[in-house]
């Protein structure tokens, strides 16, 4: 059926509709007739959970939709908890009450808790809820672990919770998640946990990455070992997707011993991985296949590291590419590549080192509209052993390409710029997009990150 006057067709779903191009927006692509939550393709859609989604006729009284409401009684639409934490978040389809008559708080009977593996038993000591009120917190009487997550279920026992229209919620089991919240600026990943753990997570228990590739677990306690040593291992963060985000001010600091860096063909190592289609990621890093970085800038760059040496690269998206690359590199410095005051840190094989990685887009020094590179990159050469044997240089010190010698126009950065963040995943040890390429080759002692100038 064709739409007539003044009238447009609807798709529930993304429709290619080449038996009539002339209603759709791009040729016989139609999807943007009707859309929840955005397009897939875009980087602003919706992330979290959609509980219903309506469309009305909007010459409809509020008389007309209660009949509607008083049709469906309340259910739980998520669970989720911190690892570690004795509390659970449970979120309701609407107000609801632990009697009939719209009154009472909500009490521990009116909930059942299932350990579905019977490997961390435990029950509900306490609920903590306002009556009307959507959401409630549970209290437990030992904390979530990791088995406990998308495995044990929480359910409203019979007949015990109702919404305003004296309907009781079902007895359907909801899965307990866990929790998309961020920890608080300093975040601090130290990888302690103990050999064969299928996780990491950071000291305050609350970003949880797991661990893929080599069996799965982690090789020993105190650091990472990344899969480029054949293993494939790398980790995934899939649940704080909001974390570990900045746009003014960012601090990362890591401990790495890289390896594998003979030569002078390609060597992209993944730290961190907290980019898509904006944000950042820090490697260890070489390409001399072009000579410059940027191909087709004019002028060229002249990166070019000599055999066995690499650099520390803070890749950014800018929200501002000023007509170049969308994505842009602060450099550290190898032999010979200093310039003025600069400082040549040539990153090698087996050795130890700190790395502080500092955005500041209020950076002092800039000339609005120019060339500037508003962030600096430290390195401490910590020698083989980890305390100073065959160092090249002692204690920290600015490593930086700060007049961005190295990179041609495209890629320079601009006083002022300012980080693009977007919601998504992040990884450690590997490529967030791709996890088998840009594998961390060598070990990573710890990783902390600020939202602030450090």
């Amino acid at each position: 059926m064709q739409p007539g006057a003044n009238e447009t067709s609807i798709y529930a779903y993304s429709e290619n509709s080449p038996w009539n191009q002339g209603i759709c927006y791009n040729g016989s692509w139609c999807a943007s007739e009707f859309s929840i939550g955005g397009f897939d393709w875009e980087a602003t859609n919706f992330i979290g959970r959609i509980d219903t989604a309506k469309a009305w006729n909007v010459t409809k009284d509020a008389a007309y939709f209660s009949q509607y409401d008083s049709q469906a009684g309340p259910y739980i639409g998520m669970v989720d908890g911190l690892i570690g934490s004795n509390q659970l978040t449970v979120k309701f389809s609407e107000g609801v009450y632990t009697n009939a008559g719209s009154s009472g708080a909500l009490v521990a009977a009116d909930f059942v808790l299932t350990d579905s593996g019977g490997n961390n038993p435990k029950t509900i000591t306490g609920v903590t809820h306002t009556a009307g009120s959507s959401m409630a917190i549970i209290t437990l009487s030992a904390p979530l672990a990791v088995a406990d997550v998308n495995a044990d279920t929480l359910a409203t026992a019979v007949n015990a919770v109702y919404d305003n229209n004296n309907l009781a919620a079902g007895t359907e089991t909801v899965v307990i998640g866990l929790s998309s919240q961020c920890p608080a600026s300093p975040v601090s990943i130290q990888f302690n946990e103990a050999p064969g753990s299928s996780y990491i997570m950071d000291t305050q228990n609350v970003l949880y990455g797991s661990v893929y590739g080599g069996g799965a677990t982690l090789t020993a306690a105190g650091e990472y070992s990344g899969g480029g040593d054949g293993s494939g291992r790398y980790l995934m963060f899939n649940y704080n997707t909001t974390c570990l985000q900045a746009s003014t001010a960012m601090t990362i600091e890591t401990r790495i011993k890289p390896t594998g860096l003979g030569g002078t063909g390609n060597y992209v190592r993944r730290i961190l991985a907290r980019d898509g289609s904006g944000n950042y990621q820090i490697s260890v890093w070489r390409n001399n296949s072009a000579n410059n970085i940027g191909v087709g800038g004019s002028p060229a760059g002249q990166f070019n590291a000599p055999s066995g040496e690499a650099s520390i690269a803070l890749w950014i998206n800018p929200v501002d590419a000023h007509g170049g690359s969308s994505w842009k590199p602060v450099l550290t410095n190898y032999s010979g590549a200093a310039t003025g005051s600069e400082n040549n840190c040539p990153i090698v094989s087996d050795h130890w080192y700190l790395v502080k990685a500092v955005w500041d887009t209020n950076k002092p020094g800039g000339i609005p509209g120019q060339p500037f590179t508003p962030a600096d990159i430290y390195v401490d050469d910590q020698g083989t052993d980890g305390n100073g044997a065959g160092e090249n240089w002692a204690g920290y010190i600015n490593c930086t390409d700060s007049d961005e010698s190295l990179k041609a126009t495209a890629v320079k950065f601009y006083t002022g710029d300012v980080i693009n963040y977007v919601n998504g995943n992040f990884a450690i040890g590997t490529s967030r997009s791709d996890p088998t390429s840009n594998l961390f080759n060598g070990l990573i002692d710890w990783i902390t990150w600020k939202d602030t100038v450090n």
